[in-house]
């Protein structure tokens, strides 16, 4: 008798090992390759782009997978560089919010790199993601997303079509976006915060986008403030040949923004300034009397425009209209070129028409 209890221990504890092995076995081989699948298929249901992912990783034991090397690319091969390529992204749930009983989320893109491509036709142009990759990415991650980071990205424009051909970036972006949730039983302040910032290095510019939205309106209530700072001119000279047929031979631009809307309609200003801009150079004898003729002509116009107290040419650009109607009023840009050249130069700031809702 004892032998057969002995026996039949024995054959409880092999059953139950071969269970958990075959429990890790699933954990570890079959599970992150049926997600996998599933992220895979999904990507392939987008339109007009297609994605891939190399790998998966879980953590089922912090409610967390990581996607390895995400790609998002246009179909058709018309555009060379893929639309996304993301190092790793990495999805968990906000357990700090869990135990309030509210089912949310956090995704980080880590070192994602975005290329915004102009090209001649639509086919060879990438600029935006239809509505579906939102769709999916509800899909990869079945809760409200409520914090959002994104940590080193790159930034490019390019322009594969033009002479010369075009690529400008912004490298060491950062994005922290918190209290995205429109849910009471999250949080109790109703503005949501979004941070762009970048880590410019040696002779790099300095931006910043600050956005507070508040979530619990229908239509987009939000506060926009944005600063471009230290835009080596010389650096663009690619750009200024192939859109304006001129380079420069100094200078620096800078731009600030604020933009405030609610009940569907916005209205704010952008103020664009150049400092020690000299366009033309009689020196260089390679380029031709005509080009040399528009830049004399570009390079005049600056120096008229110019303000005498702060050498600057800047001007005001008021932003006024609604969602569906976009209007700027560019005669009053110009009104406000021409009052800052010859009357009152532009303060290099902000006028301070939105206001920092993040600690509300």
């Amino acid at each position: 008798m004892p032998e057969t209890k002995g026996l039949l221990r024995s054959k409880v504890t092999i059953g139950l090992l071969l269970l958990a092995a075959a429990l890790v076995v699933f954990r570890a081989v079959i599970l992150p390759r049926i997600v996998l699948d599933y992220v895979n298929d999904k990507l392939d249901g987008m339109e007009d782009y297609q994605g891939k992912v190399k790998d998966i990783n879980l953590h089922l034991w912090r409610g967390a997978y990581d996607i390895i090397e995400l790609k998002l690319e246009k179909t058709g091969g018309r555009v060379p560089v893929p639309f996304i390529d993301v190092s790793r992204v990495e999805l968990s749930v906000q357990w700090s919010e869990v135990v309030h009983g509210s089912l949310v989320g956090d995704i980080t893109f880590h070192e994602p790199r975005l290329n915004f491509v102009k090209g001649p036709t639509r086919e060879t142009s990438q600029t935006t993601v239809t509505p579906s990759w939102i769709e999916i990415t509800k899909d990869f991650f079945p809760f409200s997303i409520n914090q959002l980071k994104a940590t080193d990205a790159t930034i490019h424009y390019r322009d594969f079509h033009s002479e010369p051909e075009i690529d400008i970036y912004l490298d060491k972006v950062y994005l922290y976006a918190t209290n995205l949730t429109n849910s009471r039983d999250v949080s109790q302040n109703k503005f949501a915060r979004i941070e762009i910032y970048n880590k410019p290095g040696n002779n790099d510019p300095r931006v910043s986008v600050v956005v507070v939205l508040n979530t619990f309106e229908k239509k987009p209530t939000f506060d926009l403030r944005f600063s471009l700072n230290d835009v080596n001119l010389v650096r663009m000279n690619d750009f200024f040949k192939a859109y304006g047929n001129f380079d420069v031979e100094s200078g620096t631009f800078t731009l600030y923004s604020e933009i405030v809307a609610s009940k569907g309609a916005y209205e704010g200003y952008a103020k664009p300034l150049f400092d020690d801009l000299e366009v033309v150079d009689w020196k260089k004898d390679s380029k031709s009397m005509l080009r040399l003729t528009w830049e004399a002509i570009v390079g005049a116009t600056a120096q008229i425009l110019k303000s005498e107290r702060t050498g600057k040419v800047a001007t005001q650009v008021p932003i006024k209209g609604n969602f569906e109607d976009q209007n700027i009023d560019y005669w009053t840009a110009i009104g406000n070129l021409l009052r800052n050249a010859f009357i009152e130069a532009i303060r290099p700031t902000f006028e301070g028409i939105t206001a920092d809702k993040g600690s509300q």
